[in-house]
């Protein structure tokens, strides 16, 4: 693809503007290369320069601080983990007591859906009228 060099705002190119938008697109390991007609050169684009504008385009700003439903799964296996190595084979887990634990604030749906989704085979001992709630209570066979 070919891009005129121009400038649009911030000393920003049209080159960087498309990496900049299409950046979850490029490959980490491509050579970029910017054609300066100006100055009747080529240049080379650092491949860094792509891996930092994903990054700033990746990043989002959280509205809480509660953890996200990666950090509930890992807290939730490391516990079942702990129970397995002291040889108990089934244990309940309540969403409420997670909550609880982790300090988290309004996320039920979130604990829920890690507790459901941990990778141990459970068994629904409760589970609230809308599915999601701080008294779903699931039986984990270790």
């Amino acid at each position: 693809m070919v891009l005129k060099k121009s400038s649009l705002k911030n000393n920003e190119t049209i080159f960087d503007y498309f990496i900049r938008l299409n950046s979850h697109l490029i490959p980490e390991d491509l050579i970029l290369l910017e054609i300066d007609i100006e100055n009747n050169e080529v240049v080379t684009k650092s491949v860094n320069l792509t891996k930092e504008l994903k990054k700033d385009k990746i990043k989002k700003k959280k509205k809480t601080d509660n953890p996200n439903i990666e950090e509930v799964r890992k807290y939730i296996i490391e516990q079942l983990d702990n129970f397995k190595k002291m040889g108990i084979k089934e244990i309940e887990l309540v969403s409420g007591n997670i909550i609880n634990e982790m300090k988290i604030i309004n996320a039920a749906p979130t604990v829920c859906s890690a507790m459901r989704s941990c990778g141990y085979e459970y068994e629904e001992i409760y589970s609230p009228p809308k599915g999601n709630g701080t008294r779903l209570k699931l039986r984990y066979k270790l």
